[in-house]
């Protein structure tokens, strides 16, 4: 398997925990229950404090343009959500992956992080 497609392996499963928080927290918004929405967004917010770190040996492995892009986008994601902890802002974590201007039925900024993950290995 190419260390592409490791990384993009490794970013589907990053993205699956990432949105069982998102679920998580939907379902406590739903049942008006604020302090199990804060903790959901909050480990979401964790999780991608922690993306960058994470990704490390797959980001090594990978070589070039696609190497620098890749490393710049994860320790984007991370370094935000590491804000987002430090001024402690629920509605921040909320907002984590999305730009403010984004439409609605767009994915969301890990998502196509990794669709162009994909279209790179294409090219």
């Amino acid at each position: 398997m190419s260390s592409i497609q490791n990384l993009i392996d490794f970013l589907q499963d990053y993205h699956t925990r990432v949105f069982a928080c998102e679920a998580e927290a939907k379902k406590a918004l739903d049942a008006s229950d604020g302090d199990a929405y804060q903790k959901a967004m909050k480990e979401k917010a964790v999780l991608m404090s922690r993306i960058h770190e994470e990704a490390g040996p797959l980001l090594a492995a990978l070589e070039g343009d696609v190497q620098q892009m890749a490393e710049d986008k994860l320790r984007r994601f991370s370094r935000v959500a590491s804000f987002s902890l430090e001024i402690n802002s629920p509605f921040f974590w909320s907002a984590l992956l999305w730009d403010e201007d984004a439409p609605a039925d767009q994915p969301d900024n890990l998502q196509l992080f990794i669709n162009e993950l994909k279209a790179s290995q294409e090219a």
